[in-house]
């Protein structure tokens, strides 16, 4: 629909597993790039509670099996990550999430919020970190732009190191790949 042109890095470190997917977050289309680089993998997505009123998109998300995030409320946070690790488990279907907890404007990463590291524990699943690049100019200059997007696949953090890391040690160890693969912003 945007013309948008997706070349995906490392594919082949995805393990075959359901997965908990961790990356950057540079557009409100990132979702959609992320779920289209892999599209033989079920996926769904944790997102602010906002977007489950908007027409069409929020009741397809809800039926998807996306759960929705609400920033002011930490219980009810929590309760959205035990309900998608129990669809990562019963429904064996990654799930995404995207740890700065809102886009970036400059492309830089900002701090990590805890839910992703605490649902693959939940869950008993591997983090899969992977970096977006290029998703902010989606819808720039259309229709006569054509975005190009990589998806980078940077590795794995395998189920054992899940189960003994605290979330926070998850959190560090994923930024950390995240920082080998983005390209620093300029000032």
């Amino acid at each position: 629909l945007l013309g948008t042109r997706i070349r995906v890095m490392g594919k082949e470190k995805l393990p075959p597993e359901p997965t908990v997917l961790v990356c950057n977050h540079r557009s409100a289309f990132d979702p959609v790039f992320v779920m289209s680089a892999f599209p033989h993998r079920r996926t769904a997505f944790a997102s602010k509670m906002s977007v489950r009123k908007y027409p069409f998109i929020g009741s397809y998300m809800n039926a998807s099996g996306y759960v929705f995030i609400d920033r002011d409320s930490p219980m009810q946070s929590l309760r959205a990550i035990h309900r998608a690790a129990k669809y990562v488990k019963e429904q064996k279907i990654n799930y995404g999430i995207f740890p700065e907890g809102t886009r970036s404007k400059d492309g830089s990463l900002l701090p990590f919020k805890s839910g992703a590291f605490v649902l693959a524990k939940k869950a008993d699943v591997p983090i899969a970190v992977l970096t977006i690049e290029g998703s902010e100019t989606a819808i720039s200059g259309l229709p006569f732009h054509f975005p190009r997007i990589k998806v980078t696949v940077v590795g794995t953090i395998p189920v054992e190191d899940v189960r003994t890391l605290s979330p926070d040690a998850l959190s560090d160890r994923a930024r950390a790949m995240m920082e080998t693969v983005l390209t620093p912003t300029r000032p």
